[in-house]
């Protein structure tokens, strides 16, 4: 057996269960060679579609190690030291000083920084600070580059050991040794170790014992490169020139693709293809399933770096000095930027940036800059008709064009216009109609900047008000008589006014439309009846004027006098005469007359209604008893006409001559029937005496 048990079961499953995972950095950060403990150098963050250098930073004469990024930091080895850098600015925080080349790459985990160096040791680093918590020493260079997980350290050595060593004490967990170096730094994915070895093999190893489950034999050494374990297999590359896939699980070959060259470089593993590079100076994309190439990409040296793939590129470094971004589907060069000397480091793609080192000493980002792009309009609430300014300025100063959006009373956002940047300011006037407006810019961005959007800027354009008049012809008509009715609408328009009138407190019903011409409308009218009249106006309003309504005109609507008469046949009757009572209304009028009586004095009584004809009215009263009748007639009135009451007429009753007579009799009588009655009560008493 290769290998040799150090430290007891025991320890191993009391550190694995204290750590479950090997990183808590965040989803879009890069914390390990090749973005992940699969080593499929894979991420979904967004990359750099520009060669813009937002910063270098020089850490050193040389650098062969590969950038980790996490924690808003990037993390690298150079020819003596481990650097820490401020990952948007490119200053460095702190610097570890080991004394020799730092070609490992860190893996950031449980707040800490692992790295090999050509001194062989590995170390463990207080990430925030950069101060040791401790080191192991292999006594041999450590090429291979650390993969923590499950609270262990795994990391190769040119010594021919694999360890495993407890993240948190530098303890060893496990030693698994072979008869060739390691430079292949090993991946962890379900429970098991991959790792290529100098003695020609790739091996599986049980993550947690070291125990060998399987190896393959390549047939020549396999060095630089490493496993990238996705869905159940295993591509890596080896010095026989082939790049190969494996069973996972058995090890068994499922394919190979044959190169030019040897294959140090790291396959990355995404979108159903597999990428990597050669010493032939191509880089390769394979179809993951069956080997096939897809295409490939010539550059100018060979191809020792490894791809990172994100957002549809793949970047890359060479030989020939230069970092390459290639498009993911057809190998098309999207961008490539010249740095100092040979490119060995491997790219690392975080926050939509490329981090990597290069030999001439730099370490590099690429990406473009947030710019800012403002709003301001002239004005906030305008008059229809009124120009409207929308400017802004984009920060820092760019060119181009800004496309100004719109939306009207919250419409979808369309094009209003496109205007060009002149020092880095934009403008354009125009005149709105009426609404309630939105308004945001866009650019477009350039090498250097992201595109850039401004906030929306809010902007009420409000109709004019128009004066709208009503003026009647006169306050006070008499009945059946027109009236006008006009006013005028200021600013002069055309269309149509809407008459509206009350009558006597009722509510307002429009009657009637006037035509405005010149501004004027004019409305002839006749009221229907009598009564108290209120008139206003309204007018639609249009594209550039609000509604307008005039205020409220009075007018009042008189009914027509007319003139009752009345007369009796005769002045003096008796008793039981019938007196005729007559009269007529002028103008003559239909309608009914009241008539009515007062006797000797009495509160007048209704004793007739009596129709007119032909404006005249008649009526026979028999005259009851003697006395002094007085007689009066009472018109209604209607539509045309108020009502009217005739004066008095005055007829004087008095007792006939048979009706004296017959007075007589019955006086005789009651006298005579008196006596009697005294006669009988003096006859009666006497008798009793």
């Amino acid at each position: 057996m290769r290998m040799r048990i150090v430290v007891c079961l025991l320890f191993t499953l009391l550190t694995c269960s204290i750590f479950a995972f090997g990183s808590a950095a965040a989803a879009s950060d890069w914390p390990l060679l090749h973005h992940d403990l699969s080593r499929t150098g894979y991420t979904d963050s967004a990359g750099s579609a520009t060669n813009n250098v937002l910063w270098n930073s020089t850490i050193g004469k040389s650098v062969i190690s590969s950038p980790a990024v996490a924690n808003g930091c990037v993390y690298i080895g150079s020819n003596d030291a481990v650097c820490c850098l401020n990952a948007t600015t490119g200053v460095i925080v702190w610097n570890y000083t080991t004394g020799t080349y730092v070609e490992s790459s860190p893996a950031v985990a449980y707040g800490n920084v692992y790295v090999g160096s050509d001194s062989g040791n590995v170390y463990c680093l207080n990430a925030t600070t950069g101060i040791k918590t401790w080191n192991y020493s292999t006594g041999e260079t450590v090429y291979s580059s650390p993969a923590v997980a499950n609270g262990c350290v795994y990391i190769g050595s040119f010594n021919g050991n694999l360890y495993s060593l407890n993240a948190t004490t530098g303890a060893i967990v496990w030693i698994f040794g072979t008869a060739a170096s390691f430079r292949s730094s090993p991946a962890v994915a379900g429970g098991y170790v991959y790792i290529g070895s100098g003695d020609d093999n790739v091996y599986c190893l049980n993550a947690t014992t070291g125990i060998e489950v399987w190896s393959y034999n390549t047939s020549a050494p396999v060095y630089a490169s490493s496993p990238a374990v996705v869905n159940g297999y295993i591509y890596i590359g080896s010095t026989d020139n082939n790049v190969y896939c494996l069973n996972a699980t058995t090890g068994a070959k499922v394919w190979n693709y044959t190169t030019g060259n040897i294959v140090n470089s790291f396959p990355a593993v995404a979108y159903g293809y597999v990428y990597a590079g050669s010493d032939d100076s191509n880089v390769y994309c394979l179809n993951a399933t069956i080997g096939a190439k897809v295409w490939n990409y010539s550059t100018g040296g060979g191809v020792s770096s490894s791809p990172a793939v994100a957002g549809g590129f793949v970047y890359i470094g060479s030989d020939d000095h230069n970092v390459y971004c290639l498009n993911a589907t057809t190998g098309i060069k999207t961008w490539n930027y010249t740095t100092g000397n040979i490119v060995y480091s491997f790219p690392a793609v975080a926050n939509g940036y490329v981090y990597i080192g290069s030999y001439d000493g730099k370490v590099y980002a690429f990406g473009q800059m947030n710019a800012t792009l403002s709003i301001q309009t002239s004005s906030q609430n305008i008059i229809i008709g009124t120009s409207l300014n929308i400017s802004g300025t984009l920060t820092p100063t760019g060119s181009g064009n800004v496309t100004i959006y719109e939306s009207v009373n919250g419409s979808a956002f369309t094009i209003l216009n496109v205007v060009p940047l002149s020092g880095g300011a934009y403008s354009f006037t125009f005149t709105p109609s009426a609404g309630s407006y939105q308004f945001y810019a866009t650019w477009s961005g350039d090498n250097q900047y992201y595109p850039a959007q401004s906030p929306t800027a809010t902007v009420q354009v409000t109709l004019q008000n128009a004066t709208l008049t009503i003026q009647p012809s006169s306050q006070n008509i008499i009945i059946g008589s027109s009236l006008n009715i006009s006013g005028t609408l200021t600013p002069a328009n055309s269309g149509t006014v809407t008459m509206y009138e009350s009558i006597n407190g009722a509510a307002f019903a429009p009657f009637d439309n006037a035509t405005l011409a010149n501004d004027t409308y004019s409305l002839t009218y006749t009221p229907p009846s009598g009564g108290s009249y209120r008139f206003y106006a309204t007018w639609p309003g249009n594209s550039q004027f609000n509604p307008a309504q005039s205020p409220t005109a009075a007018v009042q609507v008189s009914l027509l006098n007319a003139t009752l008469s009345i007369k009796a046949s005769a002045s003096n009757v008796t008793v039981g005469q019938t007196v005729t009572i007559s009269g007529s209304v002028t103008p003559s009028v239909p309608g009914n007359i009241i008539i009515l009586v007062s006797v000797n004095g009495s509160a007048f009584q209704q004793i007739a209604n009596v129709s007119l004809e032909n404006g005249a009215y008649s009526y026979n009263y028999k005259i009851p008893g003697v006395g002094t009748y007085a007689f009066q007639a009472s018109f209604a009135g209607n539509s045309q006409f108020n009502p009217v009451q005739s004066s008095s007429a005055v007829v004087g009753s008095t007792a006939g001559s048979t009706q004296s007579a017959e007075y007589t009799y019955i006086v005789v009588a009651v006298i005579a029937v008196i006596i009697i009655a005294v006669v009988v009560v003096l006859v009666l008493r006497r008798r009793a005496a």
